[in-house]
């Protein structure tokens, strides 16, 4: 047997007791089956990242989307200069980057 090892499977306002149990039982059948639970989590957001689910331009596409069904008429112009400081400053960097890859100094 190898050593224990604790792992976070969330905070308890944002995940329900419900939640928590049916992922602890997930965790421990990866488990019985020889498999570290960190590793397959680590495989897993490798995939999401290969799949481009989680992809900055994705992202950055969806909440434009949303954007713009959000703004009130006559303040497209907004949604325009946003694109326009996106495509001259950001994407040339952010665009092929995981979400969860982005930090604070990438947006600065």
């Amino acid at each position: 047997m190898g050593q224990r090892v604790r792992i976070s499977l969330g905070r308890y306002p944002a995940l329900s007791l419900r939640e928590a149990r049916q992922l602890r039982d997930e965790t421990l059948s990866v488990v019985a089956r020889s498999i570290n639970p960190r590793t397959g989590r680590k495989q897993k957001r490798q995939a999401d990242k290969l799949a481009g689910e989680k992809i900055f331009m994705t992202v950055y596409e969806q909440w434009m989307g949303n954007r713009h069904l959000t703004l009130e008429e006559g303040r497209q112009r907004s949604l325009e200069q946003i694109r326009r400081v996106f495509n001259k400053n950001a994407f040339s960097y952010l665009k092929r980057l995981a979400i969860y890859e982005v930090i604070r100094p990438h947006l600065l």
